[in-house]
């Protein structure tokens, strides 16, 4: 039944991939995707990466607060490089990343438990969506008189204004369930809940160089955005992306980008789903290149274990 869930994500992606294909212009997407411009995308290459490692980081300080050992600036990059790479080239999607992570934190010490381990995941993920929500909402904001002239705005900030609510409500709430389930872990789950504050700089900081990698991977296939408009759409298109239907990360989030996207770009379908696999591409090559170091590791001696299954 794993096996068989393993496959789900990547079928799903495949056929979304299949069913936009069909419905738009190939020639067209590759067209664009020739005629990409390499500087730019480049430097959206370079900045995905530093949003990374930012967020690398905003994962290491987490640890520190809920009390684990060892995970230290290198260690965390790794590791955090190393769950991405398996969230993307490895069958199984963002789950099997994120276990990862948590066994190997769990691993490097003897005072590191699992499920401690596991929360800093966890609050990990939902720092960077709280980050990326208020965001969105100052983006939207900035640009409130050119956005009301789509009907789709209004459930935006609706939703936007909902996850920054419901982000911090969710932590909040944790240590009252923990009381029922396992009050030794009360206290830590109310040390997350400092956690998502004191790192909210580190999760803006790596949303912000996120978004500006996708701002530049649109541009560099011609999409005449900006940085303020993809910001306040971004993350309807990072949701969409962490959905569980993509085939090496690709599926999800160009229907979710050509979605938000398409109304304020009328015309530009092919350049948008180019535009996104410019994106999705400086993830797989992060991801492959990662993997390729930590194999050239393992065979000069540097043995990791393998991910769970």
């Amino acid at each position: 039944m794993t096996s068989i869930r393993r496959w789900v994500a990547p079928a799903l992606g495949l056929a979304l991939l299949t069913a936009l294909v069909a419905n738009t212009d190939s020639e067209q997407i590759l067209s664009a995707l020739l005629g990409a411009d390499p500087a730019l995308a480049l430097a959206a290459l370079v900045l995905a990466v530093a949003s990374n490692i930012v967020c690398a980081l905003r994962w290491r300080r987490i640890a520190q607060i809920l009390e684990l050992q060892g995970l230290g600036i290198g260690r965390s990059i790794g590791l955090y490089f190393q769950g991405m790479a398996i969230n993307t080239v490895v069958p199984g999607g963002v789950v099997g990343g994120d276990a990862w992570r948590s066994y190997r934190l769990e691993s490097i010490s003897a005072q590191n438990d699992l499920k401690r381990a596991t929360a800093t995941v966890l609050v990990d993920r939902l720092g960077g969506l709280w980050g990326l929500t208020w965001i969105s909402l100052a983006a939207g904001m900035l640009t409130l008189q050119a956005q009301l002239a789509h009907g789709s705005v209004y459930f935006s900030y609706l939703l936007l204004l909902t996850l920054a609510v419901a982000a911090p409500l969710v932590l909040l709430l944790a240590p009252f369930v923990a009381v029922l389930w396992e009050r030794q872990y009360a206290g830590a789950l109310r040390q997350a809940i400092a956690g998502l504050f004191k790192t909210l700089p580190q999760s803006l900081g790596g949303q912000a160089l996120g978004i500006a990698a996708l701002t530049l991977s649109l541009q560099s296939v011609g999409v005449d955005t900006g940085l303020v408009q993809v910001a306040f759409l971004a993350t309807a298109v990072f949701l969409a992306a962490a959905l569980p239907a993509s085939l090496a990360g690709f599926g999800a989030r160009e229907l979710g980008l050509v979605a938000v996207f398409l109304p304020m770009h009328p015309g530009a379908t092919e350049s948008l789903m180019a535009g996104s696999i410019v994106f999705g591409l400086l993830t797989l090559v992060q991801g492959i290149l990662t993997l390729a170091f930590f194999s050239i590791g393992r065979a000069w001696g540097h043995h990791e274990p393998r991910p769970p299954k």
